[in-house]
């Protein structure tokens, strides 16, 4: 028998919707793993900081030739992002080349050896024919602009004077292809390669990456196509936008690039395409991991909602280039560019900053949803977000409470990102032409979202008049 007061708590009727990342990049490329204690090859590496990215896949100075390394400098040093995912896809079984025999004399107790990744397990060093045991005899370590350095040891059988025979096997990342990066999935192990770990990204960290990149690589058309196709339906129910490069030593001038595109068939309402590479500080960057800084800077500053597009907004960029050449770009030849769903940088207000709206389905493609770049990502956040959120409906009994409930609070958060000028309206219902009895009675329920997410406001006008009756004479 109950006497007294009680107290329960019941669950909040309205959920609180969480938000998943709008601009999470995932970078395809190379990293030097010979310097690396333990390489990652086709797996996927969520890093949460620059430290945690250098300590997964190292650092060289003044590098530019493993994509991975310019990528983590440009997205943390450059941007300040928060987190990204990264995959290696050097194999350093695979992609190698031996060098032969060659002789080197000491200088100062070391040899610096010439090749850049060079594979510590492999060297073979002899003097009169006679091998020298590592860390008996000599040490090995690498510099920090990745040269192997070969330092005599004082107490062991080499002398000063010595002269060395050294052979080793060096990874050469010319041997990294496209189809390194469009990989596959092992028929007898089921494991996958290239692009297809994108899958394994949220069985991994629970995170959505939603930037595909492979700077280094995406220029080759068979690579953007791909990368394009795998943003869709990621395990099956998630989506996201590549972004890529177009370079190619036919393209001499801006005005060919379009053409460039379409006959490449480089189109897609999910992938931005970028012209031409850029330069900061005297180093040479694809425009691709830019755009993804900035657009993941945007981003953050608007409360991490996709809807302010990345154009106009400044890049950590100090000039344009093509095949070699600087190259400067007018206002009328960036917007040439953008005519055609190509992404540019225009240095014209305010420094140099991204230009251009359109996904590079444009101009084949004017459905506003696919060829605006802030619509399309707002679309797929949104997609993102209530398959997070309600996956915990999933099974659960088919009834008028839980239908209102999924009712009620998909409207609420709906009404919020109106508040917040994310959306300039939308509305869920539940249709009863989508829901018949036979729909219902195999399990399935449909529910119409119907949006607006602003657009950018991409060409605004002053109409200037002269009126007479102004003149107050």
């Amino acid at each position: 028998m109950a006497h007294g007061i009680s107290v329960s708590e019941q669950a909040t009727s309205v959920k609180s919707m969480v938000a998943g990342d709008s601009a999470l990049p995932l970078i395809f490329g190379t990293a030097p793993v010979n310097m690396l204690e333990n390489p990652t090859l086709n797996e996927p590496v969520l890093c949460l900081s620059y430290s945690e990215a250098v300590k997964a896949f190292g650092s060289i100075k003044d590098n530019n030739d493993y994509t991975l390394l310019q990528a983590i400098e440009i997205l943390y040093s450059l941007y300040g992002i928060s987190k990204a995912v990264f995959v290696n896809v050097l194999d350093k079984a695979k992609h190698k080349k031996t060098q032969s025999e060659a002789v080197y004399s000491f200088v100062k107790d070391k040899v610096e050896l010439p090749h850049v990744g060079i594979l510590k397990e492999t060297v073979v060093v002899k003097a009169d024919a006679e091998p020298a045991a590592v860390d008996v005899d000599y040490t090995l370590a690498f510099n920090e602009y990745g040269k192997l350095i070969i330092t005599r040891v004082a107490e062991g059988s080499l002398l000063a004077e010595d002269e060395l025979t050294v052979q080793y096997d060096y990874i050469d990342i010319s041997m990294v292809t496209a189809d390194d990066i469009i990989g596959g999935i092992d028929a007898e192990t089921g494991k996958k390669k290239g692009l297809e770990v994108i899958a394994d990204v949220f069985p991994a960290y629970a995170v959505i990456p939603t930037l595909i990149l492979a700077p280094g690589f995406s220029h080759l058309p068979g690579v953007a196509k791909v990368m394009a196709t795998k943003t869709k339906n990621i395990n099956g129910v998630f989506n996201a936008v590549a972004i890529a490069d177009i370079q190619d030593s036919t393209l001499k001038v801006y005005n060919k690039v379009p053409e460039y595109k379409n006959n490449n068939s480089i189109i897609d309402a999910n992938l931005i395409v970028c012209f031409p590479r850029v330069t900061n500080a005297g180093s040479e960057h694809w425009l691709s991991t830019h755009l993804a800084g900035v657009i993941a800077t945007t981003d953050s500053d608007n409360g991490g909602a996709p809807h302010i597009s990345p154009s106009n907004q400044s890049a950590k960029i100090d000039g344009l280039i093509n095949n070699g050449e600087i190259i400067k770009l007018g206002l009328d030849e960036a917007n040439y560019l953008n005519e055609n769903g190509i992404v540019t940088a225009l240095n014209f207000i305010g420094g140099f900053k991204i230009w251009g709206n359109r996904t590079s389905a444009y101009p084949s493609n004017t459905d506003v949803k696919d060829m605006f770049i802030p619509v399309r990502r707002v679309f797929s956040w949104i997609g993102n977000t209530l398959v997070t959120n309600f996956w915990q409906n999933v099974d659960m009994p088919i009834n008028k409470r839980n239908i209102e409930n999924i009712l009620n609070n998909v409207q609420f958060w709906l009404d919020s990102l109106q508040a917040e000028e994310v959306l300039n309206g939308a509305t869920v219902t539940f249709p009863d032409e989508l829901n018949s009895e036979t729909e219902l009675l195999a399990g399935r329920l449909k529910f119409k979202l119907q949006m607006a997410a602003p657009t950018p406001a991409e060409d605004i006008e002053f109409i200037l008049e002269y009126d007479v009756s102004l003149l107050n004479i």
